[in-house]
């Protein structure tokens, strides 16, 4: 909300368009920030945006980033808990700011306000693909499994 608050005032031509319950947190009161609520269609509220932004102040593994890397959407999100792991693909569509620098936050959006062809060209929907589909996840859970396996079978010997 502060980093939306902040941008509304500065810019004419930005919206937030947030989807999910809004309660216990209240939206902004300015018709540039347009609560759609819960929706079973998710993918088509983050494909009407130029990026997506992922604020969280403590994370394990959110879903919704891979959910937005497979529309291959930038997103500019809190350098905190499972969102780290996504540092090691270097992708020039991962923006990370501190989660309590709202400066950061706010010069992250700009950088991808100032860029359409980062909008248009960055590389996280081949990050997905290449890393996160169901084929790769069963395949890296299987390896998993089989190594967990051989593991145990070799410390019993």
């Amino acid at each position: 909300k502060k980093i939306g608050e902040e941008l509304i005032k500065k810019y004419e031509n930005i919206y937030f368009l947030i989807a999910g319950k809004e309660e216990p947190l209240k939206g902004i009161n300015n018709p540039r920030w347009i609560e759609a609520g819960w929706t079973k269609d998710a993918k088509d509220i983050v494909n009407a945006a130029d990026l997506f932004i992922l604020p969280n102040k403590e994370t394990y593994f959110d879903l919704v980033l891979l959910e937005v890397m497979s529309l291959g959407k930038v997103i500019v999100l809190s350098n905190t808990g499972g969102n780290k792991y996504f540092k090691k693909f270097n992708s020039n569509g991962l923006l990370y700011f501190d989660k309590e620098d709202k400066e950061k936050a706010i010069e992250q959006i700009e950088k991808v306000m100032n860029n359409r062809e980062l909008i248009d060209k960055n590389d996280n929907r081949s990050i997905f693909k290449n890393n996160f589909t169901i084929g790769k996840f069963s395949n890296n859970y299987k390896k998993m499994m089989e190594e967990i396996y051989k593991e145990n079978n070799e410390s019993e010997k």
